[in-house]
C-alpha cells in the first residue's frame, strides 16, 4: 500500500486468500459425505468467510498503514501471517480430533501458564514435534514480513487500486451474502450437524444458530455437597470393617476396553475372565481430571470445578477408609498436578495420602519406565504391608505417544517408530502402524500388571485383596471422525474396562451398566455390608437395589464446568447440553442435540421420544440426597 491508501498489495492478500481456500477444500474434499445440501452450504459459506477475511484484512491494513507508525503496520504483517499458522493448526486440530482452535488455547491456557506446562508435559510429544512446533511461532512471522516486502517489490510493477470505499463496500456485501445464506439454510440446519460442520469455517460461526430443540426440567441440576455438611455427619458416623484387606486401584491411562483381549493383555484379559467384569462399563468423562474426579469422588463430573474451588479436605471415599483405619499409598507414572487432581483427590498438600511415590518428574525417562519404577515401588511396599493398605497405581504408557521400551518384546508390527501429528491421515495403512504401537503399549502395562500379580500371588496376598483394574478414558481411531480422546463422548471414547476382584460370596450384579462412580461404593460395600451411600455420593455399588439405570458421561470443557453430556440406557443413547452454559445451574432445561438407538441410526430427539426413554434420568441429577 501507498500512504495515500490507494494502492494494494494484492499478490499478498490473494496469497492469504488462497491458503484460506486451499485449507477449506481440504476439509470438505476429506469427508465421506457428499458435498451436497447442508455440506455444500457450509462448504459456500467457508468460501464467502475466506473473502470477508481476506478484505477484513485489507481494510486494517489500509487504516494502519496510512494512520500509524510503519512499526505497527510490519507488526501487524507478521501477525496477519501468524494468523495463518492459527488457520492451519485449526485445520490440523479439525483432522485430528475434530476439534477447533478454540479448544486447545482453552485446554492449556485456561489454568494459566502453569497449567499449560503440565498440561503440555502429559501429551507426551517426541522432541521433533516440539522443535517444530517452536520453530514455527518463531519464523512464520517473520517470514510474513519477508514474503510482503518481496510480493509488494512486484505488485508496485503492476499496481491495483482500491479505494477505502470500496474495501468496505466489498465487506458489506459479503456480509449481506453471508447472512442470506444463513436465513435460507436455517429451517433446514440441524444442532447436531452445526456442531460438526461449524470448525470447517474460517470464523468458526455462522450469522445464525440453529433453532434449539429444548426439554424442560422440573428444577435445575443439583450444586455438589456442601463439605462443612459432610464432614459434620462424617464425625458422627461409624464404619464397621471386620477386616482391613490391602485394596489395589490401577487406573491406567486411555485404556480402550475392545483392545484388552488375549493376545494384546493376557494377563488383564485372564483377570476379567476369573473375576467381575461388568458387560458395559464407562467412564463418566473423556478426559483425565474428570475421571479421576468421578473415581475418587464417585460424584457427578458436573460439580468438579465447585469442589475444586471450594473443597479442602479431598475424597470422600477416600476420607471413609482412612477412618476405617486405611492407610493410602500413592505411585503414579503420570503427572498427579493436571488440572491440579492431586488437591482435589487427595486433599490440601496431599493430606490424605500417608506417601506418594510420583515418577512423572523424571522428564529424561519414557513414560514406560516411569510406570517400571511406579509398579517396583508398589510391589517393594504391598510385601510389607500386607493388610490395611488402599494402594493407587496410576500408569501412563498408554497415553498419547505410546510407550513400551525398546528391549521389551514389541509383538504388533509393523508398528509407527513416532507419531507425526503433522502427515498421519485416515487411511488403513497409517492407522494399522499406529494401532500397533497403542496395542504395544498395552503389552507393556500388562506386563508391568501381571508381574505383579505374579508377585502377589507368590506371597501369598493375592487371594485376600481387593483389586480394581480400569481405564480411565477411551481412545478413539477415527472411528467417528478424531484421533485419540477429549473430543467426542462416543462409545470409543468413554466404554472402558472396569474389572473387580472381590470376595467369591458377592451378590449377583444388578445391572450390567456400570461406571466410574460405581468403583469406591461396590469397595465398600464389600468391606462394610453397607450398600447405601446416598448421603456421601452420587454413585451406587454394583450390588445395590434400584440402580440408577443410565450411564453418564460429559464432554470436558477445559477448566471450567462441563455442560455437555450423554446419557446410555445400553441401548439408547441422548446426547444434550446444559442451557446457558457454563452457568448449568442457572436455568431448568437442557437442549437436546441427538439421539441414536442400538442399532446405530440416529433420531430426531423430540420431547417425547426423551420423555419416554429417559423419563427418570435426570431425577438424580436434580433431587440430590443432601447430608
Amino acid at each position: 500500500m501507498k500512504k495515500n491508501g490507494s494502492e494494494i498489495n494484492y499478490l499478498y492478500f490473494s496469497f492469504l486468500f488462497l491458503f484460506l481456500i486451499a485449507l477449506t477444500f481440504s476439509h470438505f474434499l476429506r469427508m465421506s459425505t457428499p458435498i451436497w445440501g447442508m455440506p455444500l452450504f457450509f462448504l459456500l459459506y467457508a468460501l464467502g468467510q475466506a473473502l470477508l477475511e481476506v478484505f477484513c484484512f485489507m481494510l486494517l491494513g489500509y487504516a494502519l498503514h496510512r494512520w500509524t507508525p510503519l512499526w505497527t503496520f510490519k507488526l501487524y504483517i507478521g501477525l496477519s501471517f501468524a494468523l495463518l499458522l492459527a488457520h492451519f493448526t485449526n485445520y490440523t486440530l479439525v483432522r485430528l480430533m475434530d476439534v477447533s482452535i478454540s479448544y486447545f488455547f482453552k485446554f492449556f491456557f485456561g489454568c494459566g501458564l502453569d497449567h499449560f506446562r503440565v498440561a503440555f508435559s502429559a501429551m507426551n510429544m517426541n522432541s521433533t514435534m516440539i522443535a517444530i512446533i517452536i520453530s514455527a511461532i518463531i519464523l512464520v512471522p517473520l517470514l510474513g514480513i519477508g514474503f510482503y516486502w518481496l510480493t509488494h517489490k512486484m505488485s508496485i510493477k503492476k499496481p491495483l487500486m482500491l479505494t477505502q470505499k470500496q474495501i468496505l463496500a466489498g465487506v458489506a456485501a459479503l456480509s449481506l451474502i453471508l447472512l442470506t445464506l444463513d436465513i435460507i439454510a436455517k429451517p433446514y440446519l440441524s444442532s447436531g450437524m452445526y456442531n460438526k460442520y461449524k470448525k470447517t469455517l474460517p470464523l468458526g460461526s455462522t450469522f445464525l444458530s440453529p433453532t434449539l430443540r429444548h426439554l424442560s426440567l422440573p428444577s435445575t441440576i443439583s450444586h455438589s455437597r456442601k463439605e462443612n455438611e459432610l464432614q459434620q455427619i462424617l464425625a458422627q458416623d461409624s464404619f464397621l470393617c471386620p477386616s482391613r484387606p490391602n485394596i489395589y486401584l490401577f487406573v491406567v491411562e486411555a485404556l480402550r476396553c475392545d483392545f484388552i483381549n488375549s493376545q494384546t493383555s493376557p494377563n488383564i484379559s485372564a483377570f476379567a475372565e476369573q473375576n467381575l467384569a461388568p458387560s458395559s462399563a464407562f467412564s463418566n468423562a473423556n478426559t483425565t481430571h474428570l475421571s479421576w474426579f468421578s473415581i475418587f469422588h464417585s460424584n457427578y463430573p458436573f460439580n468438579w470445578t465447585e469442589v475444586r474451588n471450594e473443597w479442602t479436605h479431598g475424597s470422600v471415599p477416600l476420607q471413609i477408609l482412612k477412618k476405617m483405619g486405611y492407610r493410602i499409598r500413592v505411585y503414579s507414572g503420570a503427572d498427579l498436578s493436571y488440572f491440579n487432581m492431586d488437591q482435589v483427590v487427595f486433599g490440601q498438600n496431599r493430606q490424605l495420602a500417608d506417601s506418594v511415590s510420583e515418577f512423572s518428574t523424571q522428564r529424561e525417562l519414557n513414560p514406560c519406565d516411569r510406570d517400571q519404577l511406579a509398579i517396583e515401588a508398589l510391589t517393594e511396599a504391598a510385601i510389607k504391608e500386607r493388610e490395611g493398605t488402599v494402594f493407587i497405581l496410576f500408569l501412563d504408557s498408554t497415553h498419547s505417544e505410546y510407550s513400551a521400551p525398546r528391549g521389551f518384546s514389541h509383538p504388533f508390527q509393523p508398528e509407527s517408530a513416532s507419531i507425526d501429528y503433522l502427515a498421519i491421515s485416515q487411511s488403513s495403512q497409517d492407522l494399522d502402524l499406529l494401532k500397533n504401537r497403542y496395542r504395544n503399549s498395552i503389552y507393556w502395562v500388562d506386563h508391568l500388571v501381571g508381574t505383579f500379580f505374579k508377585k502377589l500371588q507368590e506371597e501369598r496376598l493375592y487371594n485376600e485383596s481387593l483389586i480394581v483394574f480400569t481405564g480411565d478414558h477411551g481412545e478413539e481411531f477415527f472411528e467417528d471422525g478424531a484421533l485419540f480422546h477429549g473430543t467426542h463422548i462416543n462409545a470409543w471414547q468413554t466404554k472402558i474396562p472396569l474389572f473387580f476382584k472381590i470376595p467369591l460370596s458377592h451378590p449377583k450384579l444388578t445391572s450390567p451398566l456400570s461406571t466410574h462412580l460405581d468403583i469406591f461404593p461396590t469397595l465398600l460395600h464389600m468391606l462394610t455390608g453397607r450398600s447405601q451411600w446416598d448421603n456421601y455420593f452420587d454413585g451406587q455399588s454394583l450390588f445395590a437395589p434400584d440402580r440408577w439405570p443410565y450411564a453418564l458421561c460429559v464432554q470436558h470443557n477445559g477448566p471450567d464446568v462441563p455442560y455437555e453430556f450423554s446419557l446410555s440406557t445400553g441401548q439408547n443413547k441422548l446426547y444434550a447440553r446444559f442451557l446457558n452454559p457454563p452457568f448449568i445451574h442457572s436455568i431448568p432445561g437442557i437442549e437436546l442435540l441427538s439421539l441414536y438407538t442400538t442399532d446405530g441410526n440416529e433420531m430426531e430427539p423430540t420431547e417425547e421420544i426423551v420423555q419416554a426413554h429417559f423419563s427418570k434420568a435426570f431425577d438424580p441429577l436434580i433431587f440430590r440426597s443432601s447430608p
